[in-house]
Formats: structure tokens, sequence, C-alpha cells
């Protein structure tokens, strides 16, 4: 540990690091890390290793190349750089092949558990998930961006939206395309990415005619935060 102004700063891993589950050391690219405040969870993409790691209880694969898909079949292949961590919780997408595409948690390989993938039907939509986008996470839910159509697989978006998954296997529409824009005009056009606490769920979303705002989603009342309307 060293101290930079009286915060004391450590190192989780650097290019000393052995890959946890790989071989040879951590290279120096580690995009995306998460907290929960306690623990750290860090995407790696070195030499070919691609994995999520944790700091809870020591270092470790949360899930790599060499995990076995919740639900799927094979292993994965790739991560997304979607995740978000709470108590320990790892909640991530992951991408195998086939076409599968999901979202998932756990704290380790045995662990895992599928939330949503390309079988899950989009609430309130037509047909089901083919992509997922930003993940924010608490200890019984998950808002996500999901998609279906979404242009890098076909050119056109049919379904886009934030949606909150609970535990227990419910599933929810936050906001989507066919949702109107509170304290604005028409509907929604695309979204950011999703905060959660308490069950509600914060994001940042647009419209047409150059609406942009941040909305909030209290029990399922929505409303707005804070837009270009604004002073």
């Amino acid at each position: 540990p060293a101290s930079i102004t009286g915060i004391e700063t450590r190192t989780l891993a650097d290019t000393n690091t052995a890959i946890p589950g790989g071989s040879g050391n951590f290279k120096n690219n580690f995009p995306f890390p998460v907290t929960d405040g306690v623990n750290v969870a860090i995407e790696n993409q070195s030499s070919g290793q691609v994995g999520y790691y944790s700091t809870m209880g020591g270092l470790h694969v949360v899930a790599d190349t060499n995990t076995a898909i919740p639900g799927g079949s094979g292993n994965f292949i790739n991560f997304q750089g979607h995740a978000s961590l709470d108590g320990g919780t790892l909640h991530f997408t992951g991408v195998g092949g086939g076409n599968q595409y999901g979202i998932y948690r756990g704290t380790d390989g045995a662990s895992l558990q599928t939330i949503v993938d390309i079988n899950t039907a989009i609430p309130g939509g037509n047909g089901n998930f083919t992509e997922f986008g930003s993940v924010s996470a608490e200890t019984n839910s998950v808002a996500f961006i999901g998609y279906r159509d979404f242009p890098a697989q076909s050119g056109n978006i049919t379904d886009q939206g934030v949606y909150l998954a609970e535990s227990g296997g419910g599933l929810g529409l936050v906001a989507d395309l066919d949702t109107a824009i509170p304290d604005g005009s028409g509907n929604f056009t695309a979204f950011g990415t999703p905060s959660i606490d308490g069950g509600n769920v914060a994001f940042s979303a647009r419209g047409t005619s150059d609406q942009y705002g941040v909305y909030f989603s209290d029990g399922g009342l929505l409303q707005e935060i804070i837009s270009l309307n604004d002073t």
C-alpha cells in the first residue's frame, strides 16, 4: 500500500501479476474496471486470453474462455465490456459460439447463472432479445439495455429499451421506443447507460427534435430529472 495525498492505494493487478487460470501475466490492458466499494472486477484481454476476474477472496476467474456458458453450449468466446459488481457478484455480458449472447451473474464459473439471453422474450416487444448493452446491478435487481435487430446485426433497430430483471425471474420494461417522453413530445428514440438503486432506475435517453435528458423510474412512475429544456 502507498499513500497519495492521504488516500491509501494498493495494486490489484499489474503486468507482474499472473493471469488466474491462464498463462503468463496480464498485459497493459485493463478496460472497464468495476467495484462495489469493497471488491473490484476487471476485464482482461491479454495475448488472446479474455475473461473477467474478481478480487473477492483473492484474485480469481469469474468467467473466461474456459468457462461453460450456463444454460448454453460450449464456452464463452468473448465479453462485451458491459459489467456491474454488487456484493461481490459480477453481472456481465458474454458471447458464445453459434450466436449465443446474454447477461450472466456469479462469483466464479461454478456459480454462474443466466439473467437474460437471446432466448428471452422482450417485455412489451416482439420476439426475443438479440443483443445487450450496458448493465447496472444491485443485490436483487439488474437494469440493462436490450435490443432486437441491433445495427451491428441488421442495420436497423426493431426494439430497444431499458429493462429490469429482478430475482425470482421477474422481467419488466422500464422504457422503450413506444414510451412517451415525460414532459416532452413523442417517444424515446435511443437510450444511454442505466443506473439502479433501491429497485429504481435512472437513465439518459433521446427523442426526436434534439430532445435529450435524464429520466427516473420510481416504482413504475417515469419522470424527467433534467433535459435540454432546463436552464
